[in-house]
């Protein structure tokens, strides 16, 4: 087939044709937000929305493509909404195609392109062509011209992995096989039409083809965007006469008005002065006077920005040998307002007069540092230099021992039988092959024999795998390689040099009724749990063998009560707090609560009306001062009590 030829069979309009094969297979329920593997995507990002004047700069806009094909593709077509005019390169040119090119720096990269990680297909072009619907039209009406459409061709260079070669495919267990896609881009420059194409043909297409001689057998579109028009400087009505520049004869009073709004080029706006004054005092002058003003008072402009006025006050001084001759100037011609600060307001840059917490503590153990920042609250668009404040602060979250347990979230207390992030670091001194880290009985860190839940650790390039024990309370880590003594081999920087961290998911266990107790210094309930029950241990072993290990352990962290977990009949809790009015039954002990965000209803009536938590060391008047009744004291487990005897 010719060259000329198999340009035609390309270029030729067809029906779109998406992803046959994966339509057929999809649902509503299957499509997620943003990326699939089952589809194509296209994108089109601007340098700007607006069409600039020729008169005004550069009207050149440069558009960045950014794309990913579900098919293979040798052969691709993009085509431009109707007016759009495709022109000149302006960076790393494709050297087989002049019109596709690739920013010089990587931080020219939209946006879209950096995001998704797009790698750049110019290189990869070997050929192009261009189909300029605006020539073939030739000497039609303007409007076909506009409606004409520009095509171009691009042929790319044979068995390019991932775009015209895929061969890598995963299966998504539901029938289909899908073969990843990997994000391409490539940057263009056009000229926008003088209005906005009808939105039903704004929007650019994308064709693709896996062999160069055959139709086109896909294509996708994007939306495109309203092409803002290039405008004037804007100004406010005319305003603020001026005082008559002659008393008689004939004088001019002046119109002025004040920018509002500036064109993009920068050009500055000094049409402010009316260029036709008006006339005033145009009666002849019948007196042989002469005048002149002194000025003697002159007020403060009303506004700094934006069109002012200003207030004067001046006097009239006859100066001639007919005085008696001369009007008398009063009052009513001495005071005038004048124009001030007409340049266009910009707005200040404004910064949080507080600090607002950007990133944790990065230490889960010993002295670290958290980000703050004051936000900025108000600036002008193009105001580079106004910025926020950011600023580093000491914090420290726990004391560092040889093996520390840490929450992500220091200040949340896990619930039992809830799942929890934690956060295990240590300070080995022996080479190890395998590590085993048991948890106190009843936490769970997975299934039987099942692999662990890492989210992230310090152990690369070591680490092998993480598998749960007989025990789910227990783990083993194995390693390819040797794990080095911390203080040599420990791979971090920062507040966790010299040591090693693990960060896994873990299930609390869950608390024995009778192991619920008020805490008055929390003025929480909490599940009271043995010291020597809530140990975690880790041992360090330098192979399968060897039974004189390292070993270390950890003090837990206890669980709270939450809402829905039986207690004991004397800990229920009511939403307020109420106080005793009444004296309860002989030989019976009533008590209230104070506490906040937990509420148990219960449906069996008792005696007790709820828990005031007290503390008898520290304030030993606290439960008399709580209600009337005189035998009222801080007594068993911080509670006050009331007992008739």
């Amino acid at each position: 087939m010719s060259r000329a030829l198999h340009w035609a069979f390309l270029l030729t309009p067809c029906l779109a044709v998406r992803d046959s094969v994966t339509d057929a297979l999809r649902t509503e329920e299957d499509i997620p937000d943003g990326f699939d593997d089952f589809f194509s995507h296209f994108h089109v990002t601007p340098e700007t929305h607006r069409a600039i004047l020729p008169e005004h700069g550069d009207p050149a806009v440069t558009l960045s493509v950014v794309f990913a094909l579900h098919p293979a593709a040798s052969v691709l077509g993009l085509t431009l909404p109707p007016g759009y005019q495709l022109t000149d390169a302006a960076g790393l040119q494709s050297p087989g195609c002049p019109q596709v090119f690739a920013p010089f720096h990587l931080n020219e990269k939209s946006a879209y392109a950096n995001e998704t990680e797009a790698i750049s297909l110019v290189r990869h072009v070997e050929s192009c062509q261009v189909l300029n619907g605006l020539d073939a039209k030739g000497n039609s009406s303007d409007l076909e011209q506009k409606d004409a459409t520009v095509m171009l061709t691009l042929k790319l260079v044979g068995d390019l992995p991932e775009l015209s070669r895929k061969e890598l495919a995963v299966d998504h267990g539901n029938g289909s096989i899908v073969t990843p896609m990997t994000w391409w881009y490539f940057h263009i420059r056009v000229l926008y039409p003088d209005r906005s194409p009808e939105p039903e043909v704004n929007r650019f297409m994308l064709h693709w083809a896996s062999e160069a001689n055959t139709m086109w057998e896909g294509e996708t579109s994007f939306q495109s965007w309203p092409i803002l028009g290039d405008w004037e400087c804007a100004y406010s009505d005319w305003e603020g006469w001026g005082s008559c520049s002659a008393r008689c004869g004939g004088g001019k009073r002046m119109l002025v008005r004040r920018p509002l709004l500036a064109p993009p080029s920068g050009r500055s706006c000094n049409d402010t002065i009316h260029p036709d004054p008006a006339s005033c005092n145009e009666h002849p002058c019948h007196y042989s006077c002469q005048f002149h003003e002194e000025e003697i008072i002159k007020g403060e402009c009303s506004a700094t920005c934006g069109g002012g006025v200003r207030f004067s006050r001046k006097r009239f001084v006859i100066d001639g040998d007919n005085l008696h001759l001369c009007p008398q100037m009063g009052d009513q011609f001495s005071e005038e307002l004048e124009p001030c600060n007409t340049e266009p307001c910009r707005a200040k840059c404004e910064l949080a007069k507080t600090w607002t917490v950007v990133t944790p503590c990065d230490a889960v153990c010993g002295r670290g540092h958290f980000k703050v920042m004051k936000q900025v609250l108000q600036k002008e668009i193009d105001d580079e230099s106004c910025i926020p404040e950011y600023k580093w602060l000491p914090c420290e979250r726990q004391h560092c021992t040889a093996f520390t347990v840490s929450r992500t979230v220091p200040n949340l207390l896990p619930v039992p039988e809830d799942k929890a992030k934690l956060v295990l670091s240590w300070s080995q001194k022996t080479t190890s092959r395998k590590i085993v880290i048991t948890a106190p009985l009843g936490y769970k860190f997975g299934e039987k024999d099942g692999k662990c839940t890492i989210y992230f650790h310090s152990l690369q390039p070591h680490l092998q795998s993480c598998k749960v024990g007989d025990t789910t309370n227990t783990i083993y880590l194995s390693f390819l390689t040797p794990l080095p003594p911390a203080e040599t081999g420990g791979a971090q920087q920062g507040p966790s040099k010299h040591r090693y961290e693990l960060g896994i998911d873990v299930t609390t266990p869950e608390c024995p009724k009778t192991h619920w107790v008020a805490d008055p210094i929390r003025n929480q309930i909490i599940c009271d749990t043995d010291a020597d029950k809530n140990r975690w241990v880790i041992q360090f072993l330098r192979d399968d063998t060897d039974a004189g290990a390292e070993l270390k352990d950890s003090l837990g962290f206890i669980t709270v009560w939450k809402e829905g977990i039986p207690v004991p009949k004397v800990l229920r809790l009511k939403a307020e707090p109420l106080l005793l009015e009444e004296t309860p039954p002989a030989g019976k002990t009533t008590t209230t609560v104070t506490t906040t965000r937990m509420h148990v209803t219960d449906p069996n009536p008792h005696t007790e009306t709820g828990i005031v938590m007290c503390m008898r060391d520290r304030d030993p008047g606290y439960c008399q001062g709580r209600t009337s009744k005189p035998d009222v004291t801080c007594g068993w487990q911080n509670v006050c009590q009331v007992r008739d005897d």
